[in-house]
């Protein structure tokens, strides 16, 4: 024999539902540690007119009995009554439970109770019970019903000193500060759904994150054997710039994809997990930081080429690998203080829907507007400035490859790393632009929050961190030769691009030696073939 449905779900979870002439749509949800607060909005289809409607369901009650401590109830019949009066509703409370004299009369029996000790000082459960018997029959059905109603009656007065009733109408009502915590203020259904996610989700959701992690896995290690073949300073800079993008990538996909991937499998309840946004506050400042730290490296990188392209003498003389790491941490630096901002009160972290994630709060808000503008001005300007300084680099070293002697002057290590720089910065620009415009629109402009908007430009965000290990693993010299085999992809260095910098480099040499630059000798273009291919190991690039 099946066990019979007592309660079936008659509210809509996730979308709109039309109960014959009234329109019902899911517009927030809470999840607390012992019951949920869902807010629907309402409207007669007839004329057009809507009501916002607050649905608390107490979900610490056992199946069968009664709950072991009184004081949850308590606090959960506070907050019913305190969020009525918070809105000025004046309507009715409505209480159910399965068969709707159990749990509903205990219910109304500890709310009639609390009342007439807070305006009475007058205690009795006893003629409570009795008067709501004459009106419906086995209200408060069982004996341990009953009792547990003495039970919480007895924990709201011996609690503390401060809730003890000395006369009457001069007793406070109770102090029940259990309104939802700042992390799920803004959050939207669905959450607690039966069936909404399926399976699929928690298998995309999984498949995304292995797919990715494994790319960047294998870039890391693409990057390090190359790494340990390179003699090449400016070559061996950027790689280490490219390595701890690598290294950014995969640790945020593996910090915000194991969250999201278990919230998908297991469901679990944000506010008993979390009932003090620790854990809500860690996922968004991860989701800030592996944001903004790969545009942030990627305009640090645009600016590497710029001066080791533009100002190769002055790059090769000053930029060592020590300050290549020392720039990497000072990215990391600053993206983890942004994100730190929200927990300091600049801003604030929220639950997000579907429920699986944490992000910033995106609202018109002072200090969350000003949070949301630095976000996104920031990774805008990142964008920018890796934009010009990269336009700027292809362009010279287009001149340089393409003028006269260009045989001479093929730099085959920075073409591969602005085409690979270029392709970041393309995946960067595309991936994250929606993004960042769609939060300093929706702020600035003081418009509802359009959550598949948000939804989408957050899945376009994490594509970059998935497609980034894919540029150095496809546009490497020995993947280039396979495509072009025609083009010569020989090592000159740096030094055997600029047909003149050999001899201005040995008027230097013989100028520091005491020699004056009148006895160096005057370089023709005819000189430039032999003195050029002649290669400089301690500047070469």
């Amino acid at each position: 024999m099946q066990p019979q449905e007592k309660c079936h779900q008659y509210w809509p979870a996730e979308r709109s539902a039309r109960y014959q002439y009234f329109v019902v749509d899911p517009m927030a949800e809470y999840n607390m540690p012992q019951y949920i607060l869902r807010e629907f909005k309402v409207t007669d289809a007839r004329d057009g007119q809507s009501r916002t409607v607050r649905q608390f369901q107490f979900t610490d009650w056992p199946e069968q009995g009664v709950p072991k401590s009184g004081e949850g109830f308590i606090d959960f019949i506070g907050q019913v009554h305190k969020t009525k009066e918070q809105f000025g509703q004046d309507g009715p409370i409505s209480v159910h439970c399965s068969a709707g004299v159990g749990r509903t009369g205990v219910f109304i029996t500890l709310s009639i109770v609390l009342e007439r000790m807070r305006y009475e000082g007058v205690v009795d459960i006893f003629q409570t019970v009795k008067m709501l018997r004459t009106q419906r029959p086995a209200m408060v059905q069982t004996e341990d019903e009953y009792q547990f109603c003495y039970q919480a009656g007895l924990e709201y007065l011996g609690s503390s000193e401060e809730r003890k009733v000395p006369s009457a109408m001069t007793t406070p009502a109770p102090s029940n500060n259990t309104s939802p915590p700042i992390c799920f203020a803004d959050y939207r259904p669905p959450s607690h759904t039966n069936n909404t996610t399926g399976v699929a989700s928690a298998y995309f959701s999984a498949v995304f994150s292995a797919l990715g992690l494994s790319s960047n896995l294998f870039a890391f290690v693409v990057l390090m054997k190359t790494y340990q073949r390179s003699r090449s300073s400016s070559r061996s800079s950027f790689l280490i710039f490219l390595s701890g993008l690598v290294v950014t990538d995969f640790m945020g996909l593996l910090v915000t994809g194991s969250i999201v991937v278990s919230f998908r499998i297991t469901k679990f309840n944000w506010g008993k997990l979390d009932p003090h946004c620790h854990f809500c506050n860690f996922m968004g400042m991860s989701m800030v930081f592996y944001g903004l730290c790969p545009l942030l490296l990627g305009a640090a990188m645009a600016v590497e080429r710029f001066v080791g392209i533009n100002r190769p003498f002055a790059r090769s003389a000053r930029v060592s690998k020590g300050r290549v790491l020392s720039t990497l941490l000072m990215v990391w630096g600053v993206a983890g203080a942004i994100g730190l901002l929200p927990i300091t009160g600049l801003g604030s972290y929220r639950l997000q829907t579907p429920g699986s994630w944490c992000f910033f709060s995106i609202s018109s808000q002072p200090l969350d507007l000003t949070f949301c503008l630095i976000f996104s001005l920031l990774g805008l300007l990142s964008l920018a400035v890796s934009f010009v300084l990269n336009t700027v680099s292809v362009v010279t070293l287009f001149r340089v490859c393409c003028g006269q002697a260009a045989t001479m002057r093929r730099r085959d290590h920075e073409v591969e790393m602005m085409v690979q720089l270029i392709c970041i910065m393309i995946i960067a620009t595309i991936c994250w632009c929606p993004l960042l415009v769609f939060i300093a629109r929706t702020v600035l402009s003081d418009g509802q929050l359009k959550i598949e908007y948000l939804l989408l430009g957050i899945r376009f965000a994490t594509l970059n961190q998935i497609l980034d290990p894919w540029v150095y693993i496809l546009f490497r010299r020995s993947i280039l030769k396979r495509i072009y085999p025609k083009a010569d992809w020989s090592r000159d260095s740096i030094m055997t691009m600029h047909p003149n910098f050999l001899v201005s480099l040995r008027k230097l040499t013989r100028s520091s030696l005491g020699g004056g630059l009148d006895e160096a000798p005057k370089h023709r273009p005819s000189e430039s073939t032999n003195e050029s291919a002649t290669p400089i190991p301690l500047l070469s690039s």
